[in-house]
């Protein structure tokens, strides 16, 4: 795999493909499409599962090589499965963090959230 391409690591040499290949994990879940476009179906790569966190579906939400999407409204996801034939497709809602839910204060950095959270979390921009 050493030899192969990825994407991301132009922007970020070998931390994006170490982080997803060490890591043995069971699958890999987004909420963005870019890794799913990036990762999604190469060799050495754990599942991409792919939570869309738009109400209606464009083009970079049917990502091909994805094992699963997890769709807000129920015609995004028929839009979807028509979209990616074989690929697994749920309707589940669009998630929300915990602490958004109860109500977080408008003040609570990404910092704070990181702190309750057992994902890993990366921040652009």
């Amino acid at each position: 795999m050493a030899s192969e391409s990825f994407p991301l690591d132009e922007l970020e040499p070998g931390t994006p493909r170490r982080l997803v290949i060490d890591g043995r994990w069971d699958a890999c879940l987004c909420t963005h499409f870019l890794p799913c476009q990036l990762g999604a179906g190469r060799p050495g790569m754990p599942p991409f599962l792919l939570v869309m966190t738009d109400f209606t579906v464009h083009r970079v939400w049917a990502q091909r090589g994805v094992a699963r999407v997890f769709a807000p409204v129920e015609s995004a996801a028929a839009e979807l499965r028509r979209r990616l034939p074989g690929v697994g497709v749920a309707t589940s809602g669009i998630p929300v963090a915990a602490a958004f839910a109860a109500g977080a204060p408008v003040w609570m950095s990404c910092a704070d959230l990181r702190r309750r959270s057992p994902a890993w979390i990366r921040e652009h921009g």
